[in-house]
């Protein structure tokens, strides 16, 4: 017998495979016949991994989520409890990532030839080093690439027209499509993988409705899961012609959260290109003008236009700014920055962990020295949408941005780690998933495939056992980063790769 509820909401455990935090709690919503909204969580995980992460509910038993179980493609809920207040945007402290990089090689080319217990030592070596480096020298905060959208049409180049009050070509964008899938969608040449079908789809559908075919069958053929596709071809396509040309209600159709997510993508690009011109003007250095976060003595800072910051009641910046941690999102006490003098830069007080660079916004205070100067000049530029970084309120409030701000240098929240592991199957899964764990617990059988207790004997194996050593080599790292720090980006740095981001060009921390 279920037990009486103890509180308003109803937390859980919510785990995804393959799937975005929106896409997951969509899914739910829809089961259970609820606005997406009314489902909290503290922070969004991206779609490509395995992750877990608590949410909350109101008004709802455990049982209605059980019966959701089995039901939901990629998903699973449990671990209920009754709490008396929701988790919202902005809760969350941090994430721990355990993530694994196959086929790793150690840096030299006569490393390469060598056997894989040289290999081995090798590994541990070098990665070890450049953990310790990381760990205390941190690297540029950079948004990961996942940011900007995985269209060829970026979500920051969607949030430039939005900014930019140009609504059709901001549509138009949102219903980009490839001509050849579309045509082998509408041919019924579909692949098998369910979402690669998806994708198929959603290209017909957006090429129905801007070549004029058919209105009616694209509404119906778009898949529920591009949620943003389906509220603008909804709105555009219920009163005819009258409403295909309302590009302004088409946009506001789609989710407060979506829209706000193409808005600060935007934000994003402009901070990843100012990140790298900061660090290939000064790098680790304080110099004048830079910003850091002012304390409770510091005189109240003035925001980019010289007039004393508004607050805005309305305001519900997600977890995207982030060190500071909680505070950043607290609207009873924005946090605020101010330039340093050219004596406390020199003074030795200020180190690079204390600089911050803002998003831009009409509540923000930009760093009075060439980073100042570089925002205008990026902004400005006819590909970068010709804003103004000083002018960021709208006619339509939901498009004013009042800006943040975020650390420079990034920085573990824990001791890193690495174990290598030897393998021969590219397909063998290193490191047990949080469902695997729960799954075991209940004594079911593992999988196949899965194997999660390294194999550091098969080096050693000689004879016939020996002609199936494992010949390749795995690392599997585990940190722990503060809220909207990606992991990507951490494991580029430690992996000595170029980050291929949109405004992260030209990285070389």
């Amino acid at each position: 017998r279920e037990e009486k509820p103890a509180g308003e909401y109803l937390y859980f455990t919510l785990y995804k495979d393959n799937r975005d935090t929106m896409d997951a709690v969509n899914q739910i919503s829809r089961m259970l016949r609820v606005k997406p909204q009314v489902i909290g969580y503290a922070g969004t995980k991206d779609r490509r991994a395995s992750t877990a992460q608590r949410c909350s509910l109101r008004y709802t038993r455990p049982r209605n989520l059980i019966n959701l179980n089995g039901k939901l493609r990629g998903v699973v809920t449990g671990d209920y409890e009754w709490a008396d207040e929701p988790l919202r945007l902005g809760q969350l402290l941090g994430n721990e990532f355990v993530i694994t990089i196959k086929n790793c090689q150690p840096a030299g080319r006569d490393q390469r030839s060598k056997p894989v217990a040289e290999k081995l030592e090798a590994l541990r070596a070098g990665v070890q080093a450049s953990l310790g480096h990381m760990a205390r020298h941190g690297w540029i905060n950079y948004f990961g690439n996942q940011r900007f959208g995985t269209h060829s049409i970026g979500t920051h180049e969607i949030g430039k027209l939005l900014l930019g009050e140009r609504y059709e070509d901001a549509v138009n964008a949102l219903l980009h499509y490839d001509p050849d899938m579309a045509a082998k969608a509408e041919a019924g040449e579909m692949p098998q993988e369910m979402h690669k079908r998806e994708e198929y789809s959603r290209h017909y559908a957006c090429m129905l409705h801007r070549t004029g075919k058919d209105s009616d069958l694209a509404n119906q053929v778009v898949p529920r899961r591009f949620s943003a596709e389906v509220c603008v071809l909804r709105h555009l396509n219920r009163q005819g012609a009258q409403s295909r040309r309302d590009f302004v209600g088409a946009v506001i159709h789609i989710t407060r959260g979506l829209r706000t997510m193409y808005l600060h993508a935007y934000q994003s690009h402009v901070w990843n290109h100012a990140a790298s011109r900061r660090w290939e003007l000064h790098g680790a250095k304080v110099v004048k003008g830079d910003l850091v976060i002012v304390d409770s003595t510091d005189p109240a800072p003035q925001t980019a236009g010289g007039e004393p910051a508004p607050k805005d009641e309305d305001d519900d910046e997600p977890d995207d700014v982030i060190n500071p941690a909680q505070e950043d999102n607290d609207d009873e006490s924005p946090l605020k920055a101010r330039p340093l003098t050219e004596e406390e830069a020199a003074s030795g007080k200020y180190t690079i962990k204390d600089v911050v660079l803002p998003l831009p916004g009409y509540d923000v205070t930009y760093p009075d020295n060439d980073i100042g100067a570089f925002y205008a000049d990026f902004m400005g530029r006819e590909e970068n949408g010709s804003l103004d970084p000083h002018r960021m309120r709208r006619m339509k409030r939901e498009f004013s941005l009042p800006g943040r701000y975020r650390k420079l240098m990034n920085y573990f929240l824990s001791e890193p780690s690495v174990d290598f592991r030897p393998y021969r199957d590219d397909t063998e899964q290193m490191h047990p998933t949080d469902l695997d764990l729960v799954t075991a617990a209940r004594g079911e059988p593992e999988s196949k495939k899965s194997r999660t207790d390294g194999a550091r004997g098969d080096v050693e194996m000689g004879g016939e056992a020996g002609s199936q050593a494992a010949d390749k080599i795995a690392a599997v790292v585990k940190f722990q980063l503060g809220s909207s720090a990606y992991a990507t980006v951490t494991l580029r740095e430690l992996m000595g790769e170029p980050s291929d981001d949109p405004g992260a060009a030209g990285e070389s921390n």
